[in-house]
């Protein structure tokens, strides 16, 4: 990564993908002359659906108006969910409030309120992904559909614990109110459909074909389904500069790993973890 950040100082074109798929500098430098610079593509609206006429789009976009309880013109564009949003939309679906976090800021007795709001009004307004509804298709599956800028709908109230209570039992749902996600996602959606899903199962099966990991914690018989009914935060100091190369994030997860592995005894340990695809090719 810092490889990539330093070429990219010097208009050299690289990704995270490319260093690791050549890891000869002279087929680097090759690959970087081949690449060329960064263009942000267009993707046409409409372009991910598996549709054969304007006939079958224009009806899609009537069921998802629809199910989302808007009218169809303001559908901007319509595309899949990434595996993740898949697992995470299922997941809430089980237990409702699991996967939303609520961040409360004090504004200074200064502040315009109004400037404020314009401020937001003009962020979503410009970040397509920040007007994004999910919804489940009869035939497609889950879609996710960007919503035009119709304005935040603003709220008003007393008493915070009162509004922070209600706000988070109104539970992601299908078709419901815009999920807060990062700009862009329709590339990354795109790039996510270009991958080889055959491939990557059959890497992970000869990987993990002789794994003897053991499931940690360990859960009673009694328990199918474990539920999360606390929740522990702790903020961790700046990491002291090092001469490694190894992210935050990397000694985290190998720190937890020395852990699972000293408490169940065994030198195979599996978990997941959720990243930011940072390695997905940027076009």
């Amino acid at each position: 990564m810092k490889l990539v950040a330093e070429a990219r100082k010097e208009s050299v074109q690289l990704t995270v993908a490319s260093v690791f798929q050549r890891p000869r500098l002279i087929d680097l430098a090759a690959s970087a002359d081949r690449e060329g610079p960064l263009t942000v593509q267009n993707i046409a609206p409409f372009s991910f659906l598996r549709i054969n006429s304007d006939a079958e789009r224009a009806q899609i976009q009537e069921e998802v108006a629809a199910s989302c309880g808007i009218d169809e013109s303001l559908i901007e564009d319509i595309y899949p969910c990434s595996p993740l949003q898949e697992g995470l939309m299922s997941l809430t679906s089980k237990r409702a409030g699991d996967y939303i976090m609520q961040a409360v800021l004090e504004l200074r007795d200064d502040t315009d309120e109004g400037a404020f709001q314009a401020a937001w009004e003009r962020v979503v307004q410009s970040t397509p992904v920040l007007r994004t509804r999910i919804v489940q298709h009869s035939q497609l599956g889950l879609l996710q559909v960007l919503v035009a800028a119709d304005g935040i709908q603003w709220v008003e109230t007393g008493n915070l614990e009162t509004y922070l209570a209600k706000d988070k039992s109104a539970s992601m749902q299908l078709g419901g109110r815009e999920l807060v996600k990062q700009p862009g996602f329709n590339a990354f959606i795109q790039y996510l459909t270009q991958q080889d899903q055959e491939a990557a199962t059959k890497y992970w099966q000869t990987t993990l074909a002789s794994c003897e990991a053991t499931m940690f914690p360990p859960l009673p018989s009694t328990v199918q389904q474990p539920v999360a009914d606390a929740m522990l935060e702790h903020q961790c100091p700046p990491m002291p500069k090092s001469s490694s190369d190894a992210t935050t994030s990397t000694l985290l997860r190998a720190a937890w790993t020395v852990i699972a592995s000293s408490y169940t005894n065994s030198d195979d340990v599996v978990f997941g973890a959720t990243t930011r695809g940072s390695a997905a090719m940027r076009r």
